[in-house]
Parts: C-alpha cells; sequence; structure tokens
C-alpha cells in the first residue's frame, strides 16, 4: 500500500508522459464517487493555497442531499461555522458531477441558488447554478479525496484535501502523504 501511494504521489501531476501502461490502468481507478456519492458527513481537512477568508472558519463541511440517477448528479450541502464561536452556520448547496478526462477525471462542481419560481420554466423549489468550477481530481479512494483549486488563467491554486473521517481524527496517514507530495 505504501508503494502504491508513493507511486500515486509521484505521477499525480498534470503530465501523464513517461508512465508505464500498468500504472495508467491503476490510476485510471480512482474514483471520486466513493466520496461525493456518499451519505455520510465530508470534512474539509486542510487547503494548501493561502486564503485570509478561510482562516475565519472553524470547519467546513458537506452534507449529502441526493442523487439524480438521470442527469448523473449528487447535491449536497456547502456548510461553515466560523472560529469566533458564533453558533451560526452558512451553507448553500452545490451540484457534484465527474466528467472522465483522458488522464484523471475533474469534478464539476456547481453552487446552486433557489429560482423561488421567478424564471419561467422553473418551479418555486428549482435550483439554478449561479457558479461552476472545474476541479481536477488528483487522488480518491473511499475516505479522502484530493482536488486541485481553481485557479485563474490555468495556474495552479493548490490543493484541498477532503475526507469523511470527522475531526479531528482525520484523514488517514497516506491521504495526508500524497496531499503533501502535490
Amino acid at each position: 500500500m505504501t508503494i502504491l501511494c508513493m507511486l500515486v504521489a509521484v505521477t499525480a501531476g498534470n503530465s501523464n508522459s513517461g508512465i508505464p501502461e500498468q500504472l495508467k490502468n491503476l490510476l485510471v481507478r480512482l474514483n471520486p464517487w466513493k466520496i461525493v456519492n456518499n451519505t455520510q458527513p465530508v470534512y474539509l481537512f486542510q487547503v494548501t493555497a493561502e486564503n485570509e477568508l478561510l482562516s475565519m472558519f472553524f470547519c467546513i463541511f458537506s452534507e449529502y442531499i441526493s442523487y439524480d440517477d438521470k442527469e448523473e448528479t449528487v447535491y449536497r450541502t456547502l456548510q461553515s461555522r466560523f472560529q469566533n464561536g458564533s453558533s451560526i452556520r452558512r451553507a448553500l448547496n452545490i451540484s457534484l458531477q465527474v466528467k472522465d478526462t483522458p488522464f484523471s477525471p475533474t469534478l464539476l462542481v456547481g453552487l446552486l441558488v433557489s429560482s423561488n419560481g421567478k424564471l419561467p420554466t422553473m418551479g418555486p423549489n428549482d435550483l439554478v447554478a449561479f457558479a461552476e468550477y472545474q476541479l481536477p481530481v488528483h487522488y480518491a479512494d473511499g475516505r479522502c479525496l484530493i482536488l486541485g483549486n481553481p485557479g485563474q488563467r490555468g495556474r495552479s491554486a493548490g490543493c484541498s484535501l477532503w475526507t469523511t473521517e470527522k475531526p479531528p481524527k482525520g484523514p488517514p496517514l497516506c491521504c495526508r502523504f500524497l496531499f503533501f507530495q502535490e
């Protein structure tokens, strides 16, 4: 297992040139659905990008809402609690889809808002995407998900580590190792 983790970490970059075919076949099996479509809460464990906004939050997590098999879309919440001890919780709904790309999958994230029936073709409870992001999947298994953060003009903006393990336990050591190799 440790050797597999090291191989994945070394090859987790954007280029797949020079990677043996056997390893490519193994990497294709990375399945973000194991976390994305999990009915358990998923917690943001760590982010590499410097962001003052993130320092305001005590906990960022996502709870499962539903799965639409026709659209192959998972609906979850994205919630946060503040560092100042406030009991106020902020939340928004998100949609998640997985797009297969030649080397690794991409997670399509839509931030959703209620239409309140104000659009002629929408009902009062329908949600509309007001922003969409494409996050490259660097690693995925049943207990952790490492995503590339959206950057500006194709630049890398670090990555984020999501886990099903409730804080303070956090993700397995293998996931942490891969995260720090990014």
